[in-house]
C-alpha cells in the first residue's frame, strides 16, 4: 500500500507524468490540478532533482567484537542524481548522509520494513506539511510513503530520522538517523574547508549488555543514556587527520545525553554555524553545549599541531542535569566523543574567515 502525498496539491497521474517514476505500489488515478497548483508544477519541474529510495530494515549489525547487534536502519539508494548526493560510512549500520543543493527537487519513497510504524521527518527542513514526516503520517509494516519536495533552506547542517509516535526515540536509538548537509552559492563562495576536510560527526551514546545488544530504557520523562559514544555509528572512533583545517558538522543524534565538548589539547572551539547555518561571524567559545537534536558546525584548525599528536574531543561533567536514569548514567557526566590523530603533513591555505553570512 502507498499513500499518495508526496504531490504539494498534484494528482497522482499528474506527479508520476512529471517525476518520470512509476513505483509498482501506486495505483493510477487522482483529480486534476488547481491552475494554481499547476504553475507550482511548473516551478518543480524546473528545479534540479535527485531521487531516493529508503527503506526502513531490521537485522544484526557488527558493531563490537563478538556478537553482532540488534539494529534498525534506513537503507538509502541514489535512484537518480550524482554520487555526491549521497555519502556512506563504510561499516556502519547509520544511515548515510544526504548532500544537497538549495533549489534541487527531492523525491523519495519510503518503505517501511519494520514491526512497528515509522513515518522520515526531514529535521530542520521547510517543507510541506504533508512532506514532513509527522506522527499522524507514519505507515504500517510493508507499506510507502512518498515525498516531493524543493531544498529551500539556507546552507546548513540538518537531519532526518524517524518520527512516529511512540516509537520515535527507539527507531532513531537502534540506529535509524543520518544527516542532511545543504550548501548554497553564497556558502560556497566563501573559503571553507571542503570535500574530505568538511565531515559530519554524528554522536550517539549507547549502552551495551553482556551479548553486544543495545540497552534501551523506556522513560518519557528523562529518556535513556549509554555509558559509551558511537560516532557515525562506529565505536572507539578515530578521526585520522591533516596538519589542515576542518570544517566539523557535529550532530547529537543522542536519545538524552548533552553535550559539554571541548579540545583535550586545549584547542579552541570556533563556532561557525548552527541549527539555523552559517552564523554571521565565527565564534570562539572554550566549550559548547549541544543537546538531543542540536547542531553546531567547527573550524577545527590542526594546521600547527605535530604528525604524532593525539588528542580527544570531549564532553565534560556539568552540574545542573543529573537526573538519575536507573542505570547509574546521569546527565551531566564526563564521557569521550572521539579521538583525532595527525597522521600526516599537508599545508593549509585557508585563514578564518572574519563574517560569514
Amino acid at each position: 500500500m502507498a499513500r499518495d502525498n508526496n504531490t504539494d496539491g498534484l494528482s497522482r497521474r499528474d506527479f508520476l507524468r512529471t517525476a518520470g517514476i512509476g513505483f509498482a505500489s501506486l495505483a493510477a488515478g487522482g483529480a486534476g490540478m488547481l491552475p494554481t497548483l499547476a504553475r507550482a508544477q511548473q516551478k518543480r519541474s524546473d528545479a534540479p532533482m535527485f531521487r531516493l529510495g529508503i527503506r526502513g530494515t531490521r537485522g544484526y549489525w557488527p558493531i563490537l567484537p563478538g556478537d553482532e547487534t540488534f539494529v534498525q536502519r534506513m537503507e538509502v539508494e541514489l535512484l537518480a542524481g550524482t554520487s555526491s548526493h549521497l555519502e556512506t560510512y563504510p561499516g556502519s549500520h547509520i544511515a548515510p548522509t544526504i548532500r544537497a543543493v538549495r533549489g534541487e527537487l527531492l523525491e523519495a519513497q519510503y518503505t517501511n520494513e519494520l514491526y512497528d510504524p515509522s513515518i522520515i521527518h526531514w529535521h530542520g527542513l521547510e517543507v510541506s506539511e504533508r512532506n514532513d514526516g509527522l506522527p499522524q503520517q507514519a505507515i504500517q509494516p510493508q507499506e510507502h510513503y512518498n515525498y516531493s519536495f524543493v531544498i529551500n533552506n539556507r546552507a546548513g547542517t540538518y537531519w532526518y530520522h524517524p518520527h512516529p509516535d511512540g516509537y520515535t526515540g527507539f527507531q532513531v536509538y537502534y540506529g535509524m538517523a543520518g544527516a542532511f548537509v545543504v550548501s548554497d552559492p553564497q556558502e560556497q563562495a566563501l573559503p571553507l574547508p571542503r570535500g574530505e576536510f568538511d565531515k559530519v560527526i554524528l554522536l550517539q551514546d549507547k549502552k551495551f549488555d553482556p551479548n553486544n545488544q543495545f540497552l534501551y530504557g523506556v522513560n518519557p520523562f528523562i529518556g535513556t543514556m549509554g555509558d559509551r559514544v558511537l560516532v557515525n555509528g562506529l565505536p572507539d572512533y578515530v578521526l585520522s587527520a591533516a596538519t589542515r583545517i576542518y570544517r566539523l558538522r557535529i550532530l547529537n543524534g543522542s536519545n538524552a545525553r548533552i553535550f559539554k565538548l571541548k579540545w583535550s589539547n586545549g584547542l579552541p572551539m570556533i563556532a561557525i554555524g548552527s541549527d539555523g547555518g552559517l552564523l554571521e561571524a565565527p565564534v570562539q567559545k572554550p566549550f559548547l553545549m549541544l543537546s538531543p537534536g542540536e547542531r553546531v558546525e567547527i573550524w577545527a584548525d590542526f594546521s600547527s599541531l605535530p604528525v604524532g599528536a593525539e588528542f580527544k574531543l570531549l564532553s565534560e561533567a556539568f552540574d545542573g542535569a543529573q537526573v538519575g536514569f536507573g542505570s547509574g548514567t546521569q546527565n551531566g557526566t564526563a564521557i569521550d566523543a572521539m579521538r583525532v590523530r595527525i597522521d600526516r603533513q599537508e599545508t593549509e591555505t585557508l585563514t578564518l574567515p572574519t563574517s560569514l553570512v
